[in-house]
């Protein structure tokens, strides 16, 4: 027993930490932002992302109307804050024919991806209260993931 013990202390003690929320839903979201960006050029489409605090999601238009394309997991101890250009709110507006309207303080952001692959530059934040991750979109289209 004692051997048994000790072996399972090592294994303890040696095991990774448990990942922790933020990054887990900022790896979910970069892998997500990639995909509909492949997905905008090989289908010649428009994708807007939409970011609220406490949830995001990706939507396709088609046929006059927005479908689901990818979203977040719902997680109570997250939230989520994003930086973007402000040319983005007149970008989905050529895109799609929909008038912008102003946004009301809950409302969540929303940035559009071309049938080119292009987006503005953002930077989307997720907290969890034990770390801050973020997912950068640069302007020259690059994806990446860091621990603030």
């Amino acid at each position: 027993m004692a051997i048994l013990a000790l072996a399972a202390t090592i294994v303890i003690i040696n095991a990774p930490p448990p990942q922790s929320t933020a990054r887990a839903a900022a790896s979910e979201f970069a892998d997500a932002l990639r995909a509909a960006v492949d997905d905008a050029v090989v289908a010649g489409g428009v994708h807007r992302l939409e970011v609220a605090p406490d949830k995001w999601r990706i939507s396709e238009f088609e046929d006059r109307n927005w479908k689901a394309f990818r979203q977040g997991s719902d997680t109570v101890d997250l939230s989520l804050t994003v930086d973007v250009e402000e040319v983005a709110k007149s970008n989905l507006s050529a895109l799609t024919g929909e008038r912008g309207a102003q946004r009301e303080r809950d409302a969540p952001v929303i940035i559009a991806v071309d049938p080119f692959g292009d987006a503005p530059a953002f930077i989307l934040r997720f907290q969890d209260g034990r770390e801050n991750w973020s997912v950068s979109h640069t302007a020259n289209g690059d994806i990446g993931v860091a621990r603030e």
